[in-house]
């Protein structure tokens, strides 16, 4: 069970795999992820179905994102929308 995920540059398209994938993550880092090709649909991070989550930190994210009310501490940095 995976309490703390950080993930580092990783393809936006994995990031639809979290909700349902990581229902007791506490913690979630994203660091830079990597835009999608050209031609593909724009992704969205939607957290919203994390019932766990506590803590979201986003670093150089351009991506729209929703996060669940469950949220206590929101860290976002060199964010580009």
């Amino acid at each position: 069970m995976i309490r703390h995920l950080i993930l580092i540059e990783p393809p936006t398209e994995w990031l639809r795999f979290l909700n349902g994938n990581m229902l007791r993550c506490h913690s979630l880092t994203i660091f830079r992820p990597v835009p999608p090709r050209a031609g593909l649909a724009r992704d969205i991070l939607d957290l919203s179905e994390l019932p766990c989550l506590e803590r979201v930190q986003l670093i150089k994210c351009s991506l729209p994102f929703s996060i669940p009310e469950t949220v206590t501490t929101l860290h976002l940095r060199k964010l580009a929308f």
